[in-house]
């Protein structure tokens, strides 16, 4: 079961409302790989929920393109 959260394409729409639902906890930094963000979050909720709406904002407006260059590098087309 591990191996297949490995290989899952990470979604722009789920990460902004799980930073939404819990940025206070820093929920969209776990789901995108980056869990030393999301200590952070967890140890400045005074203004990590600020900061999640603000990801939120960022995660939505991001172009696929350039999502899947972050976020999903391994599922992106190198042969362009």
């Amino acid at each position: 079961m591990l191996s297949e959260t490995k290989n899952t394409k990470r979604n722009k729409y789920l990460a902004a409302f799980l930073a939404c639902l819990g940025g206070i906890v820093g929920l969209h930094q776990f789901y995108l790989k980056k869990p030393f963000i999301g200590i952070l979050y967890i140890l400045f909720f005074w203004c990590s929920p600020i900061v999640a709406f603000i990801d939120a904002f960022v995660y939505l407006t991001t172009s696929d393109e350039e999502w899947d260059k972050k976020y999903n590098k391994k599922f992106t087309n190198t042969n362009n």
